[in-house]
């Protein structure tokens, strides 16, 4: 968060410069009304001169708000619908399957369908995959591998 500090003076003037411009046009705005800052035209003083010179600081902080200050609303991450239920069991194919049916389930696996995530070695015929869409286990989808300038 940065904040930026303003004179007394700076900020009456920046008040006034936006009324001016940018609040008329109805009967009931305010009337415009000069503007005199701090600049002066050094050959002829009585000449009107629009501007205003200032100097300020700028405090900076980094702040961390906690979800409970946040108003309640509801995040529609691509996740929401991921839990462990929706993994999927892939069963490994025996060698006397049809071979249609074993290319189905390697196309499966090895697409962009399905990531596996663990190989079940339970008893003959069960062993299998647990498998899961990329957006419920591949984090490299949301994130970046790259660390923010401000961490130190």
């Amino acid at each position: 968060m940065k904040q930026y500090a303003l004179t007394t003076d700076a900020y009456n003037y920046f008040v006034l410069l936006k009324k001016n411009t940018e609040q008329l046009g109805s009967i009931f705005d305010a009337q415009p009304s000069e503007l005199t800052g701090n600049i002066h035209c050094l050959t002829n003083p009585a000449e009107p001169v629009i501007g205003f010179v200032t100097a300020g600081s700028v405090t900076q902080q980094r702040i961390f708000i906690d979800n409970a200050n946040l108003p309640a609303w509801q995040a529609d991450l691509p996740f929401k619908g991921c839990s462990a239920d929706t993994l999927v069991y892939i069963y490994t194919i025996p060698k006397s399957v049809p071979p249609q049916l074993i290319y189905q389930v390697r196309e499966f696996i090895y697409t962009d369908v399905m990531i596996p995530i663990d190989y079940v070695d339970a008893f003959y015929p069960n062993n299998g995959y647990t498998a899961a869409f990329p957006y419920c286990v591949d984090c490299t989808l949301r994130g970046t591998n790259k660390q923010p300038s401000f961490w130190k």
